[in-house]
């Protein structure tokens, strides 16, 4: 049930983000990370609160190992 209600949450999230930039939107996954959405669109990440009211376009640092979680996400 805990799975079908992320994939729910998932694709609201991405329908908003390409309805609101009119952009598609490559991936949506949660970034476990102050409970936002990690967007991957047109080769950066874009992070989002799950009802899209903001967004985000730029580096996310971890503030515990200072390291930046957007770079190694790109990487991979």
């Amino acid at each position: 049930l805990l799975a079908t209600v992320a994939v729910a949450d998932e694709a609201s999230v991405k329908k908003n983000f390409e309805t609101k930039f009119g952009a598609r939107a490559d991936s949506v996954t949660r970034s476990g990370y102050l409970g936002l959405y990690e967007i991957y669109a047109d080769g950066q990440i874009i992070y989002s609160d799950e009802k899209g009211s903001a967004f985000i376009v730029g580096p996310l640092i971890d503030g515990k190992t200072m390291k930046n979680v957007t770079q190694e996400r790109l990487n991979k």
